[in-house]
């Protein structure tokens, strides 16, 4: 839980890899069915792990409810290690992309209201009139505690959405970019390369075969 909440990943899966967590003692007859309700209660401590790191809980119900329901289509208990693994992964990769520990009230909220409303006018001075704030105190506190415009916070946050939508959906590209608020599917391939140097395409490759 600690490894989730600060984003170490490596650590979390060398603790599961190196049996540094033991499996639990069997308490059912149905062994496919005790592991599926161990995975349920990991599911509850990852979420509270991600939770420990504000994570909004729009994000926290997404993905636990996901989780929840790939555990119960498990038919085999060697899919488990694997299962497991692809949770400390999801939760990581929430937690990176969706924490606000460690900013003010105010930029909480602001960062908060982004990230359910990725898909909307997120203006400067929309964002401004929705908190009744200044766009020029907004403006200035945002740049203070972010290091950078909320211009380019709210593309920034598209983009680590649309990568989190990469890394844990099936969906088409266009779709991830109009979740994202980015409904132009070249000005967002373009705005995608600009960050991780590469194409959204390109990128959903890499971790494919990171995966395999």
């Amino acid at each position: 839980m600690s490894c989730i909440s600060r984003v170490d990943y490596e650590q979390a899966m060398k603790m599961v890899d190196g049996k540094e967590i033991p499996d639990p003692e069997q308490r059912t007859i149905d062994t496919l069915r005790d592991k599926k309700n161990y995975l349920i209660i990991i599911n509850t401590l990852f979420r509270k792990a991600a939770q420990r790191a504000e994570v909004h809980p729009v994000y926290l119900d997404e993905i636990s409810g996901k989780m929840a329901v790939r555990i119960e289509a498990l038919n085999s208990v060697s899919q488990v290690p694997a299962m497991r693994r692809e949770m400390i992964r999801r939760y990581c990769m929430l937690v990176r992309s969706n924490s606000t520990k460690g900013y003010s009230p105010a930029v909480q909220k602001v960062m908060n209201y982004i990230f359910v409303n990725l898909e909307n006018d997120l203006s400067l001075q929309r964002i401004a009139a929705e908190f009744s704030m200044n766009k020029s105190y907004l403006s200035t506190l945002f740049k203070k505690e972010m290091g950078m415009t909320l211009t380019e916070y709210v593309n920034q946050t598209r983009i680590k959405r649309a990568i989190y939508l990469l890394n844990t959906e099936d969906m088409p590209i266009q779709e991830i970019a109009q979740w994202c608020g980015i409904p132009n599917l070249s000005y967002f391939t373009r705005i995608f390369k600009k960050e991780k140097n590469m194409t959204p395409s390109q990128y959903r490759e890499m971790i494919t075969k990171k995966t395999e």
